[in-house]
């Protein structure tokens, strides 16, 4: 676990790094320009990264492949496809599936790292597969609505361990081509457990 003091330095570093570069310039002609946590993909050919999103990679006009580099160098791979099912419009819907693993440490099924992991039975490295559709409305010129909802299954190794109902939701409003406001919002759920 970092210490505080650990936590303050890399602050310290990545506020530094980001005073000290260019600035990214980002500008959004129309709705369909919004990808994160909607259901629109980019164009075909077009790449997109961030600091703390996924390299995403339009396949076609329809399909986007994305992947986390930083969690692949870190032994956590992380993969996703979204497919545009309907055509870019005032209510597009989208399907998505994503996958992640851990390779770096065995777990238990409380999630505790294991030291021993031929004295353990039943751990693995914990991993999850993610799969919803998710439906973008343009609820008014510049303000998009988008939400989702759909089934997460947890595993240690190929073990089935949870399933959990993740639903998220956004609002994206841009302002002018150059402004835009975001607010999203996730969460699981386990509605069939008792417990």
């Amino acid at each position: 676990m970092p210490s505080v003091l650990h936590t303050i330095i890399a602050g310290i570093l990545i506020l530094g790094i980001t005073l000290s570069t260019p600035s990214a310039n980002a500008t959004w002609s129309d709705h369909a320009d919004l990808i994160y946590d909607t259901a629109f993909t980019l164009d075909q050919g077009e790449f997109e990264v961030g600091i703390v999103s996924p390299l995403m990679y339009g396949v076609n006009d329809r399909v986007q492949l994305s992947m986390h580099p930083i969690l692949l160098l870190v032994l956590s791979p992380h993969l996703g496809l979204r497919w545009q099912v309907t055509p870019t419009g005032p209510l597009t819907v989208a399907m998505n599936l994503e996958g992640t693993w851990s390779l770096l440490e065995p777990v238990d099924s409380e999630g505790r790292e294991v030291t021993d992991s031929t004295a353990c039975e039943g751990c693995g490295f914990p991993g999850s597969v993610h799969a919803w559709p998710t439906v973008s409305w343009l609820a008014h010129p510049g303000l998009l609505i988008s939400a989702g909802a759909g089934p997460r299954v947890d595993f240690l190794d190929l073990n089935q361990e949870d399933t959990a109902l993740v639903t998220h939701a956004s609002i994206q409003w841009i302002i002018n081509p150059d402004n835009l406001v975001m607010l999203h919002g996730s969460m699981d759920t386990r509605p069939w457990n008792s417990s």
